[in-house]
């Protein structure tokens, strides 16, 4: 179907399409009034201040919907079709297509696009905030992965400082992946860098072990390439924030850390920092200063549930009756 449709193309306009499946797609056209409200809703991104890849992802699934789905003819068995038809896709790419189609829907509702709201066919995934609680492991088990990233692997001296740095400093994966040598002030000794997430300046002074353990790396094992980036690739190209957290994920799996039903990426070294601090007595305060949370009540609301010392406190007596 897609090669006939793309000399269809070709025959029409002369030049040939990509050859995406994904691309071929976005280039069907809607009917009038479903490229309208397709229109509309990416204007309402617009002044919600979407991001250019999310605003961008957003096109290509209400496209795909509008697509299998005319907003002019649109029933709820048209719509439960279409929902039946994403079962051959991936849980995670199901879940982030339900969750932006509900918008959607319920924005065509909302602007009268649509005489009933559809977006009640599809059901919530959106769970409630803070509710998780997250996998932090002691610093006996931190230490224990840090010494065998420090041994093991062609890239160790990569992978022992990046783990560093998570464990001391609770960077972030894309932070980490996104620092630069210019982030790093030898002179002063400090590691200043804008958070990805937050855009918040983050200011923090490099330890002896830190500034020792990047330090090795710099001189012995990164490329000699001209990037700015600090840690990179073999090949000399900058890491992403997926390869920083298969990093420690991959650490974890191999150390002889006890990892069942606990997550182990990158983000349970920075949670266990915060919960470490905890246990030692550190304010709230000051542990929201370290990982760069815009609110101390981000904070309070992620790691007090994994404050067992104090939550004991709370405890109460069970009826003698029950």
């Amino acid at each position: 179907y897609h090669a006939l449709l793309a000399l269809s193309i070709f025959y029409e306009e002369g030049s040939m399409p990509g050859t995406s499946m994904q691309g071929s797609s976005i280039r069907q056209p809607l009917t009038e009034a479903s490229n309208k409200a397709l229109c509309l809703y990416m204007d309402n991104l617009e002044q919600l201040e979407y991001t250019n890849n999310s605003k961008r992802v957003a096109k290509n699934i209400v496209h795909a919907f509008l697509l299998a789905c005319p907003i002019e003819d649109l029933d709820d068995r048209s719509v439960l079709n279409y929902l039946i038809s994403l079962g051959k896709k991936a849980k995670s790419t199901v879940k982030s297509e339900l969750k932006l189609l509900k918008r959607f829907l319920f924005f065509s509702w909302k602007c009268s696009i649509t005489e009933k709201d559809y977006s009640t066919l599809l059901v919530s995934t959106k769970k409630r905030k803070n509710t998780d609680i997250p996998s932090v492991y002691s610093p006996v088990e931190v230490v224990t992965l840090l010494n065998y990233l420090a041994c093991h692997g062609k890239n160790r001296l990569r992978n022992f400082a990046i783990a560093l740095f998570i464990a001391v400093y609770g960077f972030r994966a894309g932070d980490i992946a996104k620092m630069k040598l210019a982030d790093i002030d030898w002179d002063t000794g400090m590691i200043i860098i804008i958070q990805a997430k937050t855009t918040k300046r983050l200011e923090h002074k490099l330890t002896e072990l830190c500034g020792k353990a990047l330090a090795e790396y710099l001189l012995n094992e990164r490329p000699g390439v001209n990037n700015e980036h600090v840690f990179l690739k073999k090949d000399g190209k900058p890491l992403s924030a997926t390869s920083v957290s298969t990093i420690i994920f991959s650490g974890f799996s191999l150390c002889g850390v006890e990892v069942s039903n606990r997550k182990h990426g990158s983000h349970s070294l920075r949670h266990s920092l915060a919960s470490n601090m905890l246990e030692q007595g550190t304010g709230i305060l000051e542990i929201s200063h370290v990982l760069g949370h815009a609110s101390a009540d981000t904070t309070k609301n992620i790691y007090t549930k994994v404050d067992i010392n104090h939550l004991r406190l709370c405890e109460l007596e069970v009826p003698a009756d029950e």
